[in-house]
């Protein structure tokens, strides 16, 4: 998906999904893990499965964005019969 924003983008939600995006312009503001987080073009940001984030516009000029969602079981295909459980990254 590629969307373009100003201003609040979404409310807060989860996705069954691995959320991986690329910021191409702007800056994408959103909370994660109680915390403000800020991707600026050229940052990839990834939001793990059902973990909670909104999302909006964190400069006047609004932001662009490309985002990926991918199914847990695919991640988890992709790595093998030995893996013992999926990537995790501490930090959006």
């Amino acid at each position: 998906m590629e969307a373009f924003f100003t201003g609040h983008a979404f409310d807060p939600h989860r996705h069954d999904t691995y959320a991986i995006g690329y910021t191409l312009g702007g800056v994408q503001s959103f909370d994660y893990r109680g915390a403000r987080a800020d991707s600026t073009a050229g940052h990839a940001i990834v939001l793990h499965p059902d973990e909670r984030h909104d999302g909006r516009a964190g400069a006047e000029n609004g932001f662009l964005y490309r985002m990926l969602y991918i199914e847990p079981r695919l991640i988890r295909d992709a790595l093998g019969p030995g893996a013992r459980s999926l990537p995790f990254a501490p930090a959006a």
